[in-house]
């Protein structure tokens, strides 16, 4: 497994469902795969998780995070269930590390490449990062749009731009 597989996995899953607009409904993409989404008081540090009860698939999430974290750890979570990898979460990861990858599982890293293209998927964010300069503002709205935090958006926007982008 690798990132390419992931993305590929994560552009099936989108082309399946029939996503063509922003923002996705990670809600509906959880229902066609079968979870039934759910939110709760977590521990800090927390995000979520997926189990199985009665024969029936849930996510979990952590209701105390934004709803743009929430939207990232369904994706996150269903990610896990199409790539077939098992959580490598640990016990609890401090907040300021959920979006960098130093240090992380590999398979922690594919879920999030894979949440990431269902969040601002290739097809839609490709033609707006050709047509919008990489500005704070055009980032804001973008994130806005597509309902994923500003760092998503922008590591999104510099991967699919074609001019030399490097979001640190």
């Amino acid at each position: 497994m690798d990132e390419n597989v992931a993305v590929a996995r994560a552009r099936k899953l989108l082309k399946d469902a029939g996503v063509t607009t922003a923002p996705v409904d990670v809600e509906a993409l959880a229902l066609s795969r079968g979870f039934h989404v759910s939110r709760q008081e977590l521990p800090d540090g927390e995000a979520g998780s997926t189990f199985e009860r009665r024969g029936k698939k849930h996510i979990l999430v952590n209701k105390k995070d934004s709803l743009l974290r929430q939207r990232f750890t369904i994706l996150h979570e269903i990610a896990h269930h199409v790539l077939e990898l098992p959580s490598k979460h640990g016990e609890k990861v401090p907040s300021d590390e959920l979006e960098r990858f130093t240090g992380r599982h590999p398979e922690e890293i594919l879920c999030d490449i894979f949440a990431a293209e269902c969040l601002a998927p290739w097809e839609l964010i490709q033609p707006l990062a050709e047509e919008r300069d990489f500005t704070l503002e055009h980032l804001s709205d973008l994130a806005e749009q597509f309902q994923a935090s500003r760092s998503c958006i922008a590591s999104r926007f510099a991967q699919a731009s074609k001019d030399h982008l490097a979001f640190v």
